[in-house]
């Protein structure tokens, strides 16, 4: 009994942390997007063409956070780079909100990448495995309809529903 009060209790918490984040997260957009380093400060490098890019400031490799500005509905990116590559990157719409978040491995996309409606719904979850499509793929309609459900294995289409 004790060991599901504690279970429950921590849940609980995590939940609360985790809520109180993400509004600080859209809060701060103005401040995250505000940073003075932006990406187009950084020289890029590229090994082969296939290979992703290499961020650099003064001949080294950057680690740290840069910004990119965009027009139109999706207002910045904030990019997190360690030893000149890419690590997360995260968008964000003019009203605050997430408009994405990404993960990466040596620079490429790996793991799950969620993009985000305006309003704050999923539009998509893409599974990469080091820059390739790999496993379950879903993208919903902005109502949150199942647009489109797919399964890759390592750059291969096994499956797809519309």
């Amino acid at each position: 009994m004790r060991n599901r009060y504690i279970s429950i209790t921590i849940c609980l918490l995590f939940l609360f942390l985790a809520t109180t984040l993400s509004a600080q997260l859209q809060i701060q957009t103005s401040e995250l997007c505000s940073g003075d380093l932006l990406l187009s400060d950084l020289t890029t490098e590229r090994i082969a063409e296939s290979q992703p890019f290499i961020y650099k400031i003064n001949n080294k490799h950057f680690t740290g956070t840069a910004v990119k500005h965009l027009d139109g509905n999706e207002t910045c990116t904030l990019y997190i780079i360690e030893k000149g590559r890419i690590l997360k990157r995260w968008g964000f719409f003019s009203n605050g909100k997430l408009s994405r978040e990404e993960y990466f491995k040596e620079g490429l996309p790996h793991g799950i990448c969620i993009r985000y409606y305006d309003n704050g719904k999923k539009a998509s979850e893409i599974n990469y495995k080091s820059g390739v499509l790999h496993g379950n793929n879903n993208e919903w309609t902005k109502e949150g309809a199942v647009k489109r459900a797919s399964k890759y294995n390592m750059g291969n289409l096994i499956s797809e529903k519309f």
